[in-house]
């Protein structure tokens, strides 16, 4: 208030000083002296003077009086709000302080109920309240440097709403801390009445276990004898399991070897169906290769060749070899040209004989 009423001094003398200059301004451009003084003698030259406009004076007067009052008061609103904005930042303050002493009154009921298992936390948490403490300090000095630089509003602004946020977060984590506290004080009392019930149940525990062992020791002369019943009836089971085992095993010595012969006879039964059939196949290849054959007009009677043939599936034939010649070179390369001349080869009439390298002689008189 003090403030106000001597910016308002400042104001009303800055005022009148204003109009005494604006007024002498005027009067300054509105007459016109002579620099050289009138001789003796001589007409005195009238003086010029221009007439002053009184109410125009007054209407800019006026004007100045309403522009400077308007100024005023526009100044004065935002010196009042500037000092409502500084009234609830005190309120604020005044309400984190009367937190923050609850807080303390908590933390110090937490100290006496856990003094020694909490005595590392204690620290931290005074260390943590004196640091909020010189925040508080700082926060009152920024108070009053608002209060004493209105002028700089924008700036002051600013760094009100930064330390609002700063007290806002420093709630939040007070706020946390004594979750945390009162979380910790419901653990303890849980940890509590679980180790008084881990003790009445040890309790029933030992006397559970003291009357088990009485009757353990009537349970184990029991066992000892149904052991020794036991055991007789084992070995007697054993001795039967042994005769069954050798009466089984004998058994299928018996079925494994009449499974042998069958798989023996079949197996014979398959490469005598087999070969019938890759003989009547290799026979048909022979027919239709001697069929295409043309007998050299140089080899004599009596010649035969042994060949090899390599085709694909179809019969057709890729590849010719003579495996033991004839020893006459016409009739073993007429035997090669008639093997390919025969291609494609016949097929057998069962798949299973079929290889792709097969071997037969060539025999023309047989």
């Amino acid at each position: 208030m003090r403030f106000r009423r001597l910016f308002d001094n400042v104001s009303a003398g800055f005022l009148a000083l204003l109009v005494h200059v604006v007024f002498l301004g005027l009067l300054l451009f509105s007459f016109s002296w002579s620099s050289n003084p009138t001789e003796p003698g001589a007409e005195a030259e009238p003086i010029k003077a221009i007439v002053v406009d009184e109410r125009a004076i007054e209407s800019e007067l006026k004007r100045l009086q309403e522009k400077d009052e308007s100024e005023r008061r526009e100044e004065q609103e935002r010196l009042e709000q500037l000092e409502q904005e500084t009234e609830k930042a005190r309120t604020k303050r005044e309400l984190e302080e009367e937190r923050l002493a609850e807080i303390q009154q908590q933390l110090k009921e937490e100290k006496r109920l856990h003094e020694q298992a909490d005595e590392d936390r204690r620290k931290e948490e005074a260390q943590r309240l004196a640091l909020i403490k010189k925040q508080q300090e700082e926060e009152a000095k920024r108070l009053v440097d608002l209060e004493v630089a209105r002028k700089e509003e924008a700036e002051k602004k600013r760094v009100a709403e930064e330390e609002r946020k700063r007290i806002e977060e420093q709630t939040r984590v007070a706020e946390e801390e004594r979750k945390r506290i009162e979380e910790q004080k419901r653990i303890a009392e849980e940890e509590r009445k679980r180790i008084e019930e881990q003790k009445r149940i040890a309790e029933e525990e030992r006397k559970r276990i003291e009357e088990q062992k009485r009757i353990a020791e009537e349970e184990r002369k029991r066992i000892e004898e149904q052991r020794r019943l036991a055991e007789e009836e084992r070995k007697r089971i054993e001795e039967q399991r042994r005769l069954a085992e050798e009466e089984e095993r004998k058994r299928q010595e018996v079925e494994f070897a009449l499974q042998r012969e069958l798989e023996e006879e079949q197996a014979i039964l398959d490469n005598v169906r087999r070969g019938r059939a890759q003989s009547q196949w290799v026979a048909q290849i022979a027919d239709k290769v001697e069929r295409n054959w043309i007998r050299p007009a140089s080899a004599p009677q009596g010649l035969q060749v042994e060949l090899r043939v390599e085709q694909i599936p179809g019969g057709e034939v890729v590849k010719t070899e003579i495996v033991q010649s004839s020893g006459h070179v016409a009739f073993d390369r007429s035997v090669e040209n008639a093997v390919l001349q025969a291609s494609p080869l016949p097929q057998p009439t069962d798949p299973s004989v079929f290889v792709r390298k097969i071997k037969f002689t060539f025999d023309p008189e047989d």
